[in-house]
């Protein structure tokens, strides 16, 4: 009875919203600047976050508030709302477009994973943290690559200004067919182009120098990859589920590399090629791959 009284106390469906999606779609819990989306439970296409609550500004959209939220294809997000919570719009199949308000200054952990059909983001242009560029999200100085819709299709160029490609940025975008990475590119975060399934070739630039953990699990059609010499790091499981690499081509030293780089779920380990002079080498393999010496070009 006393944990029924807490939730009662915390969570409750709002008699007061004022417009747009009816009151009757949404759960709300108190945050202390006003109230979460805990969970859109409406069976609308198209759904309109309100600006208030029982009196309250929405000010976050909760962890996976829209998930499984099949027949969502448009939501526009309340000019209130500041923060959008890890998996928030996980696995909404059917979305197609997301717009976003100025106050918003935080998107979670695979906030918009799953959205398979997602086109485009559009965004407020007074807004101070994110930028939006060809439906595209970014850090409002354009250095870091935020989140490409995973319904995006054909071809892609990286703004030459980018310097990041951020978290989970490509993450299941089966639909993308090639992507240009600008020269002065520094870093591929963790699961940065993982599950692209369509992708066959992916140059990287000479400026790279980190590659975070899976960064290319599942990434099952491209045979070669090239690294340049910069790169001092790769991360665990960068090469997990590579079902078609054939060879891994470094051009300088050995770099450090945390953990396994492929996994248990590739049936023939890809060979690691490096140069004759490079530093740190091992004859006898590295990383459970074989090791071969070539000669540069």
């Amino acid at each position: 009875m006393r944990f029924l009284l807490f939730c009662m106390a915390f969570i409750w469906a709002v008699c007061s919203v004022k417009g747009g999606t009816p009151e009757t779609d949404f759960l709300w819990a108190d945050v202390p600047d006003g109230v979460s989306l805990v969970k859109y439970i409406g069976s609308e296409e198209d759904i309109v976050i309100p600006e208030t609550a029982g009196g309250k500004p929405v000010t976050e959209i909760g962890p996976w508030a829209f998930w499984n939220c099949l027949q969502a294809k448009k939501v526009k997000v309340g000019s209130r709302v500041t923060r959008i919570r890890q998996r928030a719009f996980w696995f909404c199949t059917e979305l197609i477009s997301l717009e976003l308000p100025a106050g918003v200054s935080e998107t979670g952990l695979a906030a918009f994973d799953e959205c398979v059909q997602l086109q485009s983001f559009t965004l407020d242009p007074e807004n101070q943290k994110y930028a939006c560029r060809d439906g595209v999200l970014f850090s409002r100085d354009m250095k870091k690559l935020v989140r490409y819709p995973e319904g995006k299709r054909g071809r892609y160029t990286v703004p030459a200004e980018t310097r990041i490609i951020g978290e989970g940025a490509f993450h299941g975008c089966a639909f993308l067919e090639a992507v240009t990475l600008p020269e002065g590119l520094e870093e591929i975060e963790g699961r940065g182009f993982y599950s692209c399934c369509n992708l066959t070739e992916l140059i990287l630039p000479k400026s790279l120098k980190v590659i975070g953990n899976n960064a290319f699990t599942d990434c099952s059609r491209v045979r070669k990859l090239v690294i340049p010499a910069g790169v001092v790091r790769v991360g665990e499981d960068a090469f997990s589920w590579t079902n078609s690499l054939e060879g891994i081509w470094f051009e300088g030293d050995e770099p450090e590399a945390a953990g396994r780089l492929i996994g248990h779920f590739v049936p023939n380990y890809p060979v690691v090629y490096h140069q004759k002079d490079a530093k740190g080498w091992s004859g006898t393999g590295w990383r459970s791959m074989k090791t071969r010496v070539y000669e540069q070009e």
